[in-house]
C-alpha cells in the first residue's frame, strides 16, 4: 500500500490500496525466466510460454508455483483442461502434490487477490462463496478435475449433433399471442427459444439444444432440436389459438 500524508497524528495514516504483486512483475535481464523454468517449469513472461510445472514441495515453494500459475492465467495461455498431464503440471503426481500443499497453506499465509483470481479462473468462478479457505479452493479444483471431462464429452456430443442437425434460424412471429393458461414451464422455454438441458436416450449423455422442441407421447416428454417444420407447426398452432381468443373476445363484447 502507498501511504498518503496525514496532518493529524491522532489518526491512522491514509493510504491507497495496491494489489500485492507477483515475481513476474519485476524487471529482469533478458533470458532470466528461461533459466528459472528450465528445470522446474513455469511461465516465461518474456516469450509468453508455459513449461509444465514439476512441483515438489522440497524443491519449489508454493508461492512460487502460484506466481507462475497466476502469470500464465493472466496471459491467457492456460487451457480449460489444465489438469491433464503436460498441461499446467508435468504429471498427475505433481498436480496432486500442489493441491496437497495448497490445502493447508492458509494456516500460515493467505491467498493474495491475484492468486485467488487465477485459481478461480481455473474452475470458472467469480463467486467467493465456498471458495475462500485453501481447503475449499483445493476441494473445488479437485471437483473440477472430476467433473470437467463430462463437460467436454457433452460439448463433443453437441458439436456432432448440430453438424447433422443445423440450428434453426427461423424466429416465431412476435405478434402471435399465446394465452397464458396454455403455457406450462416446458412450452414457455420452447416459446422463448431458451436452451434446455436434455437427456438423449440414443447416446445416454446430456446435451444442449438451442431451440428445444418438446414432444409429449403418452406420459413421456422428449426433446429434439426444432426443425423449420416444427417452427411452422408451432406458429400455426399459435395463430389458431389467437383466432379462438379473438372470437371469444368478440362474443363477450357483443
Amino acid at each position: 500500500m502507498k501511504k498518503t500524508k496525514n496532518q493529524n497524528p491522532d489518526l491512522i495514516g491514509g493510504y491507497k490500496p495496491v494489489k500485492r504483486g507477483i515475481a513476474h512483475d519485476a524487471k529482469v535481464e533478458p533470458g532470466y525466466w528461461r533459466e528459472v523454468i528450465a528445470d522446474r517449469g513455469g511461465f516465461d513472461p518474456e516469450t509468453k510460454t508455459w513449461k509444465p510445472l514439476k512441483f515438489k514441495a522440497d524443491t519449489m515453494e508454493l508461492h512460487e508455483a502460484l506466481d507462475h500459475i497466476t502469470a500464465a492465467v493472466e496471459a491467457g495461455v492456460v487451457p480449460h483442461q489444465w489438469y491433464k498431464p503436460k498441461a499446467l503440471f508435468a504429471t498427475a503426481k505433481h498436480l496432486e502434490e500442489f493441491l496437497s500443499e495448497l490445502e493447508s497453506y492458509d494456516l500460515c499465509f493467505r491467498i493474495s487477490d491475484r492468486w485467488w483470481d487465477s485459481l478461480a479462473a481455473l474452475v470458472g468462478t467469480v463467486d467467493e462463496e465456498g471458495f475462500v479457505s485453501c481447503e475449499e479452493i483445493a476441494g473445488e479444483l479437485r471437483a473440477y478435475i472430476r467433473e470437467y471431462p463430462a463437460v467436454v464429452e457433452r460439448q463433443a456430443f453437441a458439436t456432432k449433433y448440430f453438424k447433422k442437425h443445423p440450428r434453426v434460424s427461423a424466429k416465431l412471429d412476435g405478434s402471435l399471442y399465446m394465452p397464458l393458461h396454455q403455457r406450462n414451464s416446458e412450452l414457455e422455454r420452447q416459446w422463448r427459444g431458451l436452451a434446455a438441458r436434455v437427456e438423449d436416450p440414443t447416446v445416454g449423455i446430456k446435451g444442449h439444444f438451442v431451440n428445444p422442441y418438446a414432444v409429449l407421447d403418452g406420459n413421456t416428454l422428449s426433446y429434439h432440436e426444432a426443425t423449420a417444420d416444427d417452427v411452422a407447426d408451432l406458429s400455426a398452432k399459435n395463430q389458431a389459438s389467437t383466432k379462438q381468443v379473438r372470437k371469444r373476445g368478440a362474443k363477450v363484447a357483443a
